[in-house]
C-alpha cells in the first residue's frame, strides 16, 4: 500500500490564493484578545516567579534555624488603600462628564450622534456610586470610634 506523503498533499489554505481583503480581518480582529492574553500570562507568571522566590527563602531561614520574619508570613498584596475610591470615584465621574460634553457639543456628525451622549452617563453613575459608597464608609468608621 502506497500513502502519500504529507508533502504530496495539497495545501489547506495559500497565502498566494488568499484575498487580501481577508487578511486585515483574520488579523486585526484576533490580535486584540492576544494581546490581553499574553498581559495576563505575563503577570500570572512574574506572580508565580514571586511566590516561588519566597518560599525558598523561607526554605532557607527555616533551614538554617532562624525565625521568620512577620514580613514574609504576610501576604504579598497591598492593603486597599482608603482612598482609591474617591479618587477612582473622581476620575470616572470626570470621565463620563467629558464623555458626554464631547458627544453633545464636539460631534458635528449627524443628529443622531447627540444620543450617543447618554455613554457618558455610564462611567458617570459608577464615579458617583463609587463617591458615595466613600461617604457611606467614612460615616460607618465614625460611628464605631465613637462606641
Amino acid at each position: 500500500m502506497n500513502l502519500p506523503m504529507i508533502t504530496d498533499l495539497p495545501p489547506l489554505v495559500s497565502l498566494a490564493n488568499l484575498d487580501p481583503v481577508l487578511i486585515i480581518p483574520l488579523v486585526a480582529i484576533p490580535l486584540p484578545f492576544l494581546f490581553v492574553i499574553c498581559i495576563v500570562g505575563m503577570k500570572l507568571l512574574k506572580d508565580y516567579r514571586t511566590r516561588k522566590l519566597q518560599q525558598e527563602t523561607i526554605r532557607l531561614i527555616v533551614d538554617k534555624g532562624q525565625p521568620i520574619p512577620p514580613e514574609l508570613m504576610r501576604a504579598a498584596e497591598p492593603e486597599k488603600d482608603r482612598h482609591d475610591d474617591r479618587r477612582t470615584g473622581l476620575i470616572l465621574l470626570a470621565v463620563g462628564l467629558g464623555l458626554s460634553l464631547f458627544f453633545r457639543l464636539g460631534c458635528d456628525l449627524d443628529e443622531d450622534m447627540g444620543s450617543a451622549s447618554w455613554i457618558g452617563l455610564i462611567p458617570a453613575l459608577i464615579g458617583l456610586a463609587l463617591l458615595a459608597n466613600r461617604a457611606l464608609e467614612n460615616k460607618d468608621n465614625r460611628k464605631d470610634g465613637d462606641k
